[in-house]
């Protein structure tokens, strides 16, 4: 959120609304619940903030809006939500270690934007979990997107998988489910 407003206080003047905003930024449910209101609206100014809905999974559960299964399913929830509003997506770098969820969210993202049949343009040069997806479409296998990778390199994630086995049904997908589509 702090890029955005950065760009918003470099590109306009900060006390006027500007009438047409050329970017859309998501906020994911448990972002909202743990930011004060006149943060997100000063954003408003600049931007269009879209607020998405909380995970329908949470409901049954008994996590706190703190906890690392609750920021997981909401940051998938706002990208599905996400992915039902935009024609294409773009992708540049992301995270394939150290996320908050048990896909990298870039990853995620192309996952939900492939299986709903809509142009997915990668761009690799900067690296990151970008250039492994792009690995993965040329028949390759890079080991960082596997899961045994992850629970090997990074620490929370065999706790965050056994707290994910709760859920009643498979909200998040799985590397098993999601790697196939590439």
């Amino acid at each position: 959120m702090e890029i955005v407003l950065r760009y918003g206080e470099n590109n306009y003047n900060i006390e006027d609304e500007i009438s047409e905003k050329y970017v859309t930024n998501y906020l994911a449910s448990y972002i909202v619940d743990n930011t004060d209101e006149q943060i997100i609206k000063s954003y408003t100014k600049f931007i269009n903030v879209v607020r998405a809905p909380s995970p329908k999974s949470s409901q049954n559960l008994n996590e706190s809006k703190d906890s690392a299964l609750y920021k997981a399913l909401s940051l998938f929830s706002t990208r599905a939500f996400m992915n039902e509003q935009i024609d294409a997506r773009i992708l540049i770098g992301g995270k394939y270690i150290g996320f908050q969820c048990l896909l990298p969210g870039v990853l995620e993202e192309a996952y939900l934007t492939v299986r709903s049949n809509k142009p997915l343009y990668l761009t690799g040069g900067f690296g990151g979990c970008t250039r492994k997806i792009i690995e993965l479409l040329k028949g390759e296998t890079p080991v960082e997107l596997t899961l045994n990778y992850q629970l090997e390199h990074d620490k929370s994630k065999p706790e965050f998988v056994t707290a994910l086995k709760k859920l009643d049904n498979n909200y998040i997908p799985a590397y098993e489910d999601v790697l196939p589509f590439f």
